[in-house]
């Protein structure tokens, strides 16, 4: 709005109970009535300026305060306790590090492989079971991110459903369901793909909230590109 005005501000004097208005600016300048439109904007641009010198100020003091605040810090009295004492206290902080290394740990049954599945593993040797969860997986697992292959999950109606990658956003401390569709191309199998977003849908796993659906056709291939830049959005 402000870069078509003229430099300057709007001086308001009283003058027999109204207002008159002036620019102010290299010189003064009286401004009518049929100017009512630029003494607003220009008005609007003095108190944008102002609220903005503010919100600075403002952003200073925050990035300050926070700096002392820093979350480690809270987090030392028990990461520098002994293993021993450790087993004795309850952290009211728990770090990132800590945190997603207890979720890890977790045990849970995955579902078999039956005998003739063909044979994919990551970059650390977890199986699955395709070449786009081999991408998926190598992207989760070089950007450190949290993750328990075809966790078992129960829904509502009693249905348990296995998600390709059960993943934990550390720092948020938020969970995702990560579901993986490679055969767009069948209608069939789109179906399943509808179906089984609705189920967790009314399970309170959503779209955009806590949920990744990724997909490809055989036109539209996975790509590792595309995987980091979801990761990165949601989970990190």
């Amino acid at each position: 709005m402000s870069a078509h005005l003229p430099k300057g501000t709007v001086r308001i004097i009283k003058h027999k109970g109204k207002p008159q208005y002036y620019l102010v600016g290299e010189k003064i300048s009286y401004l009518t009535k049929k100017d009512m439109k630029l003494v607003k904007e220009l008005a609007q641009r003095e108190y944008n300026r102002k609220v903005l010198i503010r919100l600075k100020a403002q952003l200073k003091s925050c990035k300050g305060f926070l700096k002392i605040c820093q979350k480690n810090k809270l987090e030392a009295p028990f990461e520098r306790a002994s293993f021993y004492r450790k087993a004795l206290i309850t952290p009211l902080f728990t770090s990132d590090f800590e945190f997603g290394r207890q979720w890890k740990l977790l045990e849970y049954e995955q579902k078999s492989f039956s005998e003739n599945a063909p044979e994919y593993y990551t970059s650390s040797g977890l199986r699955v079971r395709s070449k786009s969860e081999i991408i998926i997986g190598d992207v989760l697992e070089r950007l450190g991110i949290y993750f328990r292959y075809e966790f078992p999950l129960k829904m509502n109606n009693g249905v348990e459903l296995h998600p390709d990658f059960y993943c934990l956003n550390v720092r948020t401390r938020q969970e995702f369901v990560w579901e993986h569709f490679g055969m767009m191309d069948d209608l069939e199998y789109v179906q399943r793909a509808v179906e089984k977003q609705v189920l967790y849908a009314k399970n309170g796993w959503l779209i955009g909230k806590n949920l990744i659906f990724t997909m490809e056709t055989m036109y539209s291939p996975l790509n590792s590109k595309m995987i980091e830049k979801i990761v990165r959005e949601c989970l990190m």
